[in-house]
């Protein structure tokens, strides 16, 4: 029997600076995870991205210990920003792409209208 289908919402993060980062590699190869991707143990390449859970709650994939904190923080808030309540997260490392990055200095979402309630704004 199959189950009822639910549609989530999904935010889509281009971060090519955490997939450079040692601490964030070194969470992404250890297999024993079961982190949901289509890296293959290694240097991570624009065919690395990471799919999470994201609940507010301890349900959520991003509550993993070994993922560096300011990552998760970063995360956490963005999905706050973002306004996203239950969702599934999308880490892109799109570098020479024209895929906007998230800017987590200025809490810009660089694909949200200025004059959505939603975007964080200036």
């Amino acid at each position: 029997m199959l189950g009822t289908p639910e549609r989530l919402e999904a935010i889509k993060i281009n971060v090519p600076d955490w997939f450079a980062r040692d601490d964030f590699q070194a969470w992404l190869n250890d297999k024993s995870k079961g982190i949901a991707t289509w890296h293959y143990k290694g240097r991570p390449t624009e065919s690395s991205d990471v799919f999470m859970t994201f609940d507010h709650g301890e349900g959520s994939d991003i509550n993993d210990p070994d993922l560096p904190a300011d990552i998760r923080d970063a995360i956490v808030q963005f999905c706050v920003d973002a306004n996203m309540g239950y969702g599934v997260i999308w880490l892109t490392n799109l570098s020479d792409s024209e895929e906007p990055c998230y800017d987590f200095a200025s809490r810009r979402v660089p694909w949200i209208a200025p004059d959505n309630p939603h975007d964080p704004g200036e």
